[in-house]
């Protein structure tokens, strides 16, 4: 399996969203379960976050459920091994806008955008793109990668780098797949 991790995202509440994951929502927690996958509101934001090792996890939620889902939802993948991020809104099952970065071919300044995404993101390109023009040719950090990411935990509060902690969140739900 890939380094990285999956992050789906939705304003409804955990339980309802955690379902989706293809198995069972154990009872709330005060902290996040180590190296598994769960699901937990932002209480300043809204939004239910399931966050899973799983890389391919957001791929097939889009796959499974979009076309059905009722209302908005995000979903985002990192990829650490080959420097690649996306982040794409779907409402009503269609994709309204994404934003990828594929750092695979070397090109840290890589960004591919669709559809309309938030204004906010201007912002946060004109940031890591600075970054990267004060960077040495041989500098191995690619902050084009982090983009998606940036605009994923303006928008929900938080991105793959952080997990949500208190007081912010009521409860994590530990997932436990039974599929």
């Amino acid at each position: 399996m890939a380094s990285g991790s999956s992050i789906v995202a939705a304003q409804m509440e955990p339980q309802k969203l955690g379902v989706y994951f293809g198995g069972k929502v154990l009872p709330p927690k005060k902290d996040a379960p180590e190296g598994g996958a769960w699901v937990a509101k932002h209480e300043m934001t809204g939004w239910s976050v399931i966050m899973t090792q799983d890389t391919s996890f957001a791929d097939r939620f889009i796959k499974d459920y979009a076309e059905d889902f009722d209302g908005l939802f995000l979903a985002s993948t990192v990829l650490n091994d080959t420097n690649e991020s996306w982040l794409a809104s779907y409402d009503e099952g269609e994709c309204t806008w994404s934003v990828a970065h594929d750092g695979s071919s070397g090109d840290k300044y890589h960004l591919e955008i669709d559809g309309n995404p938030p204004s906010l993101l201007d912002a946060i390109e004109g940031e890591y793109r600075a970054l990267l023009d004060e960077q040495d040719d041989g500098d191995p950090i690619d902050w084009g990668q982090e983009i998606p990411d940036a605009l994923l935990e303006s928008l929900i509060g938080m991105s793959h780098d952080v997990a949500l902690g208190e007081p912010e969140v009521l409860a994590y739900f530990e997932l436990r797949r039974t599929k």
